[in-house]
């Protein structure tokens, strides 16, 4: 199972300086996550910087080809980063409108974007993967509705779509009690848990779809 020790035993210096360039993004919260980033607003990031940075690191590692799927885009930080580490084919965004940053118009320089604004547990979310997911899934993340009954449909909406090799990224595996849950009980098969040793980590797990 990856960690983050693991991601950055391999990478060393560019481990380091990548947690510095998020810092200098800018965070949503300087409440939440404190000395993590320089300032408030910016990217507006939402995550651990070392979760983060393990992520991005081990998504370029792998680097799965075909489209990336995001449930959860509130201001669009994370999806630019993931963009630019994957290098999907296509970025398709599901996103209710209701996060306090979130605005349809942040992303709307990523040329590959195809975005959907509304419930993910509405029938339209479906329609929209399924009209712009042209190329395999390579790798879908959840971040959205985080109780158990909404991580657990929208794990069930990317299964739908996904294939072996997809990858399921899950966010806030250690923070929230019902992510953790879903985590342990989605099917494929676990691959890293990105932990800070921040005593409030929030956790991304990475599974990967098996024949």
């Amino acid at each position: 199972m990856e960690s983050i020790a693991s991601v950055r035993a391999r990478y060393e210096s560019e481990f380091e300086a990548l947690v510095q360039r998020l810092r200098g993004l800018g965070t949503d919260s300087i409440w939440i996550f404190g000395g993590d980033y320089e300032f408030e607003g910016g990217q507006q990031l939402l995550q651990r910087t070392a979760e983060l940075a393990a992520l991005l690191l081990f998504l370029r590692e792998r680097r799965p080809a075909g489209a990336y799927l995001e449930i959860g885009t509130a201001s669009g930080g994370t999806t630019r980063l993931i963009n630019e580490y994957l290098q999907p084919t296509r970025v398709l965004s599901i996103d209710d409108g209701k996060h306090p940053t979130f605005t349809e118009d942040a992303l709307a320089d990523l040329p590959n974007l195809a975005q959907h604004v509304g419930d993910s547990h509405a029938p339209p979310a479906r329609e929209f993967i399924a009209s712009n997911l042209r190329e395999p899934l390579a790798a879908a993340l959840i971040d959205a509705d985080h109780s158990y009954d909404g991580v657990a449909r929208d794990t069930e909406l990317v299964l739908e779509f996904a294939q072996p090799g997809t990858l399921l990224i899950f966010h806030d595996i250690v923070a929230v009690p019902d992510v953790a849950r879903v985590w342990r009980e989605q099917p494929g098969k676990p691959l890293a848990e990105f932990v800070d040793d921040h005593h409030a980590a929030l956790g991304i797990g990475i599974s990967v779809i098996e024949d």
